[in-house]
């Protein structure tokens, strides 16, 4: 159980827009994977793949890259991509 208090303490320290872009990519990853029928786990990676492209492509249209978006879309998408196993 010391990953999930590892996640939950990132997750807690995320501030501003962060939770928006977790959500965002969590329910693409999540959406994507269910999307695709290519098998759960190829799915669920294509998935999270797909998310966090989009969340780059995002940060790269602003005017300035937070490391900190990028970081939440990434653990949205695998906690999307992880939702989509189950």
């Amino acid at each position: 159980m010391r990953w999930l208090r590892g996640i939950i303490n990132r997750l807690c320290g995320l501030e501003g827009d962060k939770y928006v872009h977790f959500i965002v990519c969590l329910i693409n990853a999540h959406v994507i994977a269910n999307v695709l029928s290519l098998g759960s786990l190829l799915s669920a990676a294509i998935g999270m793949l797909i998310a966090v492209v989009i969340g780059c492509v995002k940060e790269l249209a602003d005017d300035h890259i937070d490391r900190n978006d990028i970081k939440a879309d990434v653990i949205g998408a695998v906690v999307g991509g992880i939702l989509s196993l189950i």
